[in-house]
């Protein structure tokens, strides 16, 4: 099956799927997954070795015993899977890529179908290595059916990614195609602090899901695990601490729409005042759920304190890029480091005093540093 289709197919889609996706795939899978399915235990002396053992693979033997949690690992895995068939359709729109549907084409669907479908096994790779080892754990722990819908789930989502790209390399290329959301907000009023917001919903859509989501499920868990300390001020300002951290691959990319598709803006007789109001008025509108949550269950004047404080750390981030430019290998540290930060003085009670040095310093860095931004 390994073809020379399927070897040309591999170097242009999984290759450079991967090295498109190589920041995002380290932190989700090398990071969080893998952290995950070894969880340490502090002061472990007190644990016998197999205590210590059902601890570290405790997430593991959730996701094999539980059908709930069965089902969000899946809809985690249909939108990464989503996001390839994103990565691939963009691909083949490419004119350096038109040859391939000529190319392709000459080959029987059936031989087209065998080598997407190898090319998808590697694109999900990580998502098969994740299956593998909890086939592994579910047969230790006399664990059998959910390993093996896991197993079945992801060879479906290969397959249907198979039958998805054969459609796409056999339809005729077609170079006015425009996106359907595109036609449907080319007619209406883009006011200057919503051009990002239209632009992340048009073209990164998977991203903002996948950014909603996990901000919903810090803000359910943090309801669920804190239930008891629910009324305490700093398990609130954690919690919006980590939901602004979920959003920061968007705070990423909104820099990033700016250098790329409006540089011209530093030409132009804005105040710098305005163009630093301009982000904190899309940061309020992108968050407009997760302020609606804050609103139902605090007090105004408490929920009013974490919306600043969320708006402040996400301006802080944001601010950070235009010292740095489009360089995520430093970006991500310095979020780290401010993240640690915030998260013990919120624990010394020091939560509005963050709210003040926030906007603060995020204002003095985006004063100095805007014109003098790297590119």
């Amino acid at each position: 099956m390994y073809t020379p289709l399927t070897k040309v197919l591999i170097k242009i889609f999984a290759k450079g799927f991967y090295k498109v996706h190589s920041g995002f795939l380290l932190f989700l899978f090398v990071t969080c997954i893998l952290y995950c399915f070894y969880t340490p235990v502090l002061n472990e002396t007190h644990l016998t070795k197999d205590q210590r053992l059902l601890s570290n693979l405790s997430l593991t033997l959730t996701l094999i015993s539980s059908p709930v949690t069965m089902v969000l690992a899946f809809i985690l895995w249909l939108l990464y899977t989503v996001k390839s068939w994103k990565y691939v359709a963009a691909q083949f729109s490419l004119e350096t890529n038109h040859f391939l549907h000529y190319s392709i084409t000459s080959a029987t669907r059936i031989n087209q179908f065998k080598s997407w479908f190898i090319v998808q096994l590697i694109i999900t790779l990580p998502i098969i290595i994740i299956g593998i080892f909890s086939l592994v754990i579910g047969i230790i722990f006399d664990f059998y059916i959910i390993p093996s819908i896991i197993l079945l789930y992801i060879a479906l989502l290969a397959t249907i990614s198979a039958l998805i790209y054969v459609r796409i390399c056999n339809q005729p290329i077609n170079t006015n195609k425009q996106s359907w959301l595109l036609k449907i907000f080319k007619n209406i009023r883009k006011p200057f602090s919503s051009l990002f917001l239209f632009h992340i919903i048009i073209k990164h859509k998977v991203a903002l899901l996948i950014t909603k989501s996990l901000s919903w499920l810090i803000l359910i868990c943090g309801i669920y695990l804190f239930k008891e300390n629910y009324t305490d001020f700093r398990i609130a300002g954690l919690v919006i601490l980590l939901v602004t951290m979920a959003h920061t691959i968007l705070i990423f990319q909104s820099y990033e729409f700016e250098t790329v598709f409006l540089s011209f803006l530093r030409n132009l007789p804005y105040r710098r005042s305005k163009l630093y109001l301009n982000f904190i008025t899309a940061w309020i509108i992108l968050t407009i759920p997760e302020n609606i949550w804050l609103f139902i269950n605090y007090q105004p004047v408490a929920a009013s304190g974490l919306l600043l404080f969320s708006v402040s750390l996400s301006t802080i981030f944001h601010c950070i890029l235009y010292r740095y430019g489009l360089d995520m290998k430093t970006f991500i540290p310095k979020i780290f480091y401010i993240f640690l930060l915030m998260f013990i003085l919120i624990l010394f009670h020091l939560f509005w005093g963050l709210v003040i040095l926030n906007f603060l310093v995020s204002f003095i860095i985006f004063n100095f540093s805007y014109y003098r931004q790297k590119d």
